[in-house]
């Protein structure tokens, strides 16, 4: 007679703990569908790309945030970010949330964003990380490293920079009526948390010009070596002295003797009473704890199409006007604290500052080795 072999009864029971731990694991990776982390890819709107990031805690989507990456003002992008938030975060995905109707295009765009951000979230951990460090890109990638992950000290901040340049005509003409061109490199540093925000921020700018410009404080390129010479200005009369002497000698120590915006201090001559370095600080400290996508979003809003400068409570211009208008008194409150701080752009053809910040968040990398409260 076969004898059938009966496990022990402590061993049916290990067993059966075994096969409730593993249950229990499974269900856990169901409800926990996506790896945590901050991704980004982009999807296609009315006005063009739209660059959409989706954040994730413990598999689930938290956030949801939407930006056209040409900058433009898009009330379709917005009407459709409002109406699809709630669905994605409460549906956990994108998959039967239905589009916003009279947004059918940026409400796609959107959809298709959050999709492409799901697949990085939902791939094979590489050596063992839920994440990868590479920044976002046109073709999508997730963020930097979740805290503790890959066996990585706990991180909690993300540390970029970001530059951009820019071309200026101007500013104006020299006393032979010969035009002044001048460009900006605009420069950031940023911290930012899991979430986007920023803890701190640092800007500054290289401003430099033709040599006929009059200011004595700005830096000058006076063109290549061996090259025909530019006029000269003497700050000290406004008027043109001679021609600049084009050696390799002559331009190196010009380019050595570049100093930023920051370094020329009070000498720069924007605003005496309220010079450039001082309203950037009050900017920066002013950005602390908003996302740059808020940032963009308060330009947007606040400032005046004319010039990009924060919009004046007592503008007598009707478009300004206009604007503030339709403002609430809390807004206009907000929008004149800034103003009583800072009145200077932080997009225009003296330096794209915004855009500088937004380049070094996309550039961000995990500290590693530091925890913030």
């Amino acid at each position: 007679m076969i004898k059938r072999w009966s496990a022990p009864s402590h061993a049916r029971y290990n067993l059966a703990v075994l096969f409730l731990i593993l249950t229990l694991l499974i269900c856990s990776s169901a409800l926990a569908a996506w790896q945590d982390g901050l991704y980004q890819d982009v999807g296609q709107g009315y006005h063009g790309e739209i660059l959409v990031t989706t954040t994730i805690r413990a598999g689930q989507i938290t956030g949801i945030q939407a930006q056209n990456r040409g900058d433009t003002p898009d009330d379709f992008l917005q009407t459709a970010l409002e109406g699809l938030q709630a669905a994605i975060v409460q549906n956990n995905g994108a998959e039967g949330v239905d589009v916003v109707t009279g947004a059918t295009r940026s409400s796609q765009g959107i959809l298709d964003g959050v999709k492409g951000t799901l697949e990085q979230a939902s791939a094979p951990a590489l050596d063992g990380m839920a994440g990868t460090s590479q920044p976002p890109t046109a073709q999508g990638a997730a963020a930097a490293p979740e805290d503790g992950q890959a066996g990585l000290p706990p991180s909690q901040l993300y540390a970029g920079l970001g530059g951009v340049p820019n071309f200026r005509v101007g500013p104006g003409k020299d006393s032979n009526n010969v035009p002044v061109y001048s460009l900006n490199i605009t420069m950031a540093s940023g911290l930012f948390d899991t979430q986007g925000k920023i803890m701190g921020v640092q800007v500054d700018i290289y401003e430099v010009a033709t040599p006929n410009y009059d200011g004595a404080s700005m830096p000058h390129f006076s063109g290549w070596p061996a090259r025909q010479g530019y006029n000269i200005t003497d700050p000290a009369t406004g008027k043109v002295s001679g021609v600049s002497m084009n050696t390799e000698q002559n331009i190196g120590e010009e380019v050595s003797a570049w100093v930023t915006k920051r370094e020329r201090g009070d000498a720069y001559g924007m605003n005496p009473a309220n010079e450039w370095y001082k309203q950037m600080d009050a900017y920066q400290q002013w950005m602390v704890g908003k996302t740059t996508a808020e940032l963009r979003s308060w330009f947007e809003k606040y400032t005046s199409p004319r010039n990009g400068r924060p919009i004046r409570p007592d503008s007598d211009i009707q478009e300004d006007k206009d604007l503030l208008a339709a403002m609430s008194d809390s807004e206009k409150a907000q929008l004149a604290d800034v103003v009583s701080r800072a009145t200077m752009s932080l997009s225009d053809a003296h330096g794209h500052i915004l855009e500088a910040i937004e380049k070094a968040y996309e550039n961000r990398r995990p500290v590693q080795g530091v925890s913030v409260p």
